[in-house]
């Protein structure tokens, strides 16, 4: 074998060895975790509370919609009266059980998560007049 071949072969090697040795190659799977599974699904509003006291519920409810979450972060929220949608995105923080979600204007709102399963999702937060004002949910299948 000739000196230049013999180089060559050298230099395949080494680069062979450096790429396969790359820490960019492995990267682990993302996961979703079972909280945020659950919340990836379409929910009805079925009641509103405001101060732990029943302020509307099912139709009587002003403004009543679907919303559903989506596993790649964004929502669509539809209006039940004439099927006006609007899009925006959600976050939830599950080590505060903090919602965050971002409307078709931009404007994020953050909403404390009081539960979550397959069937039912509860939220709530401080409105403008200063009360508890909670939303609760069911699973639309």
């Amino acid at each position: 074998m000739n000196r230049f071949s013999f180089v060559v072969l050298g230099l395949l090697a080494v680069s062979g060895i450096s790429s396969s040795c790359s820490k960019d190659d492995v990267k682990p799977a993302a996961t979703t975790s079972v909280v945020t599974a659950q919340m990836a699904q379409k929910w009805r509003l079925d009641d509103v509370y405001l101060n732990n006291q029943p302020a509307g519920s099912g139709s009587a409810i002003k403004d009543r919609y679907t919303i559903q979450f989506k596993a790649d972060g964004t929502y669509v929220q539809t209006l039940m009266a004439d099927g006006t949608t609007f899009n925006g995105t959600w976050k939830l923080d599950e080590s505060k059980m903090l919602l965050n979600l971002v409307d078709h204007k931009g404007t994020a709102q953050d909403y404390n998560v009081g539960k979550v399963s397959n069937q039912e999702l509860r939220y709530a937060w401080v409105n403008k007049s200063g009360e508890t004002e909670e939303r609760r949910f069911t699973s639309v299948l």
